[in-house]
């Protein structure tokens, strides 16, 4: 791998944004193991949040997965929150949907 000049925060959290083809998850796979990458997707349109999503690269949804979800919760009441993660069957987890991969790219549309 290149040497990289961006740093990522060890302890905190951080957003990685560039174009597609630029190794930004070779980036994530040399520094940082694969349980602990996560993501956050607000999907809106027209200016409304419709979605907020977690993206969770682990099998098993705990209680501080859902801790942002919850947050966003309390500013936006009602707007629908998932959690996107390797888990074989959806179910609900302290009132936010828990989805395989699969399934919620196959709703997506359906929710926007």
């Amino acid at each position: 791998m290149l040497p990289r000049i961006c740093r990522i925060p060890e302890r905190r959290s951080c957003r990685l944004l560039g174009p597609r083809q630029t190794g930004k998850s070779s980036l994530l796979t040399g520094l940082l193991p694969r349980r602990a990458w996560t993501g956050d997707l607000p999907f809106e349109r027209h200016g409304r949040l419709r979605l907020a999503a977690e993206i969770k690269a682990k099998r098993h949804v705990v209680g501080a997965d859902v801790e942002g979800l919850r947050s966003l919760a309390e500013a936006h009441p009602g707007d629908p929150r998932a959690v996107v993660a390797l888990v074989p069957e959806p179910y609900r987890f302290e009132g936010v949907e828990v989805l395989p991969f699969a399934r919620f790219f196959e709703r997506l549309g359906e929710r926007l």
